[in-house]
C-alpha cells in the first residue's frame, strides 16, 4: 500500500453547512465560506417579512434553480497575477476547497463584549499567499447578515481587490421570478454603498450595503467574478443579474491583516430593508470601530465615517491638527499612528484597553 507524498496529497474535504435561524432570516453556511449548504441543497437564504421564523422554501433566493452567491480577490504576487474565488455552485469552480467553519452562537464577538444570537466564522487559506476569514453575524430580532471579513497576508501582495456577489432569484409571490429589478443607492444612501435586487410583484428586497471607510463601490453585472467590474460601478439593468460590491484592499506586507464590513440587507421593500438596517433618511448607518486588522485616518473619523472606539486598530494623522472627540478604548486596545504629524485630542478616554501612539510626530492629550 502506498501513500500520497506531501506534494500531491489529497486535500480534507470541506466541513458540512452550518444554519443561521433568526426571527427573519435563515441562512446556511457552507464550507467553502459562501452563502447557501452548498449548491441547490436547501436552505439557502430565506427572509420572513412578518419576523414570525415562518420561512417557505418555495421562497429560497438561493434554491432551487441556480441562483449564485461568493466572493472573490484578485492581486499580485511578486509580480505575477492571481486571481481566486469561491461559490456556493461547484459547477462555476472553487480555488479555496477547504477550511474551517465554526458556530459561535452567543459567544463573546471580537473581545469587544459584544455576542450575536447568531454567529458562524469561516477561515480559509490560499496556499501561501492569504488567509481569508467571513464572520457572519446577526441576532433573532436582526433583518440583516453583517458580515466582517479579514485578510492576513503570507507574504508581500500588491494590488489586492475584493468582490462580494449574489444572483438572487427573489421569487416571494406569484409573478416573481429569477428576473428582478436592479438598482444602485435609495432614500439618501450613495450608490456606491448600496445596491440591491427587487422582486418583480411583491417587491420583497435582497442587497448588499456598506458603510466601512475602504475604497469602494457597487454594480449591476453579468455573472463576472472580477473585482475591478464592481469597483467601475456600472448598472447593467433589470433580469436575471448580478448584484454585488467590490473593494480595493491595496497592498499588504507580509503578516498584515486588513479588516473590513458590509452586509446583506433584507425587507418587503426597501425602505423596509434600509430602516432595518439602520441607513436611509440620513444614509447613515451602523460605522466601523478601530478595529484589530483596519487602519483608519483622522479625517474619516472627523467626518462621521468611522466610530471613535478603538477595538485593536490603528488611526493615522494625514496631516496635522486636533480632534475634539470622546474615544472609547476596548480591551483589544488600538493605536494612534502620528505619522510626522501632531495630533491634540481634547476628548474623554473611556474603557478597559490601553491606547499606543506610534511614528513620530506629537501627540498631546488634554
Amino acid at each position: 500500500m502506498s501513500f500520497p507524498t506531501a506534494a500531491s496529497a489529497i486535500p480534507a474535504p470541506a466541513p458540512p453547512p452550518e444554519v443561521l435561524t433568526g426571527d427573519y432570516i435563515k441562512i446556511g453556511v457552507n464550507g467553502f465560506g459562501t452563502l447557501g449548504s452548498d449548491g441547490s441543497t436547501p436552505p439557502g437564504i430565506l427572509y420572513d417579512g412578518t419576523g414570525t421564523g415562518t420561512f417557505n422554501s418555495a421562497y429560497d433566493y438561493l434554491t432551487p434553480g441556480s441562483p449564485f452567491e461568493g466572493f472573490s480577490l484578485y492581486g499580485f504576487k511578486g509580480g505575477t497575477a492571481f486571481s481566486v474565488s469561491n461559490n456556493n455552485d461547484a459547477g462555476r469552480g472553487r480555488v479555496i476547497s477547504t477550511g474551517n467553519l465554526t458556530l459561535f452562537n452567543g459567544v463573546e464577538y471580537a473581545d469587544a463584549g459584544n455576542t450575536y444570537d447568531n454567529r458562524a466564522v469561516w477561515t480559509g487559506t490560499y496556499d501561501n499567499y492569504f488567509t481569508i476569514t467571513h464572520d457572519y453575524h446577526f441576532n433573532d430580532d436582526g433583518q440583516q447578515l453583517n458580515i466582517t471579513t479579514t485578510i492576513e497576508a503570507l507574504a508581500d501582495l500588491t494590488g489586492l481587490n475584493f468582490a462580494r456577489f449574489t444572483d438572487p432569484d427573489a421569487q416571494a409571490a406569484a409573478g416573481d421570478d429569477s428576473r428582478t429589478n436592479n438598482f444602485q443607492g435609495a432614500n439618501g444612501v450613495a450608490a456606491s454603498d448600496l445596491v440591491y435586487a427587487e422582486a418583480l410583484v411583491s417587491k420583497y428586497v435582497i442587497g448588499l450595503y456598506t458603510s466601512d471607510p475602504t475604497t469602494h463601490a457597487s454594480a449591476v453585472t453579468t455573472w463576472m467574478m472580477d473585482p475591478a467590474v464592481f469597483l467601475a460601478g456600472g448598472n447593467i439593468g433589470n433580469g436575471d443579474n448580478l448584484i454585488g460590491l467590490g473593494f480595493n484592499i491595496g497592498d499588504l506586507d507580509l503578516g498584515e491583516k486588513f479588516t473590513f464590513n458590509y452586509r446583506y440587507i433584507f425587507g418587503t421593500d426597501i425602505s423596509a430593508a434600509l430602516g432595518a438596517a439602520g441607513a436611509g433618511g440620513g444614509g447613515g448607518g451602523p460605522k466601523p470601530t478601530i478595529q484589530d486588522g483596519g487602519s483608519y485616518t483622522v479625517e474619516q473619523l472627523l467626518s462621521g465615517a468611522v466610530d471613535p472606539t478603538f477595538n485593536g486598530g490603528v488611526l493615522t494623522l494625514g496631516s496635522s491638527g486636533a480632534a475634539p472627540t470622546d474615544f472609547t478604548v476596548e480591551t483589544a486596545g488600538g493605536t494612534i499612528d502620528t505619522a510626522g504629524h501632531d495630533l491634540t485630542l481634547s476628548g474623554v478616554l473611556s474603557g478597559p484597553g490601553a491606547l499606543n501612539k506610534s511614528g513620530a510626530g506629537v501627540l498631546t492629550l488634554t
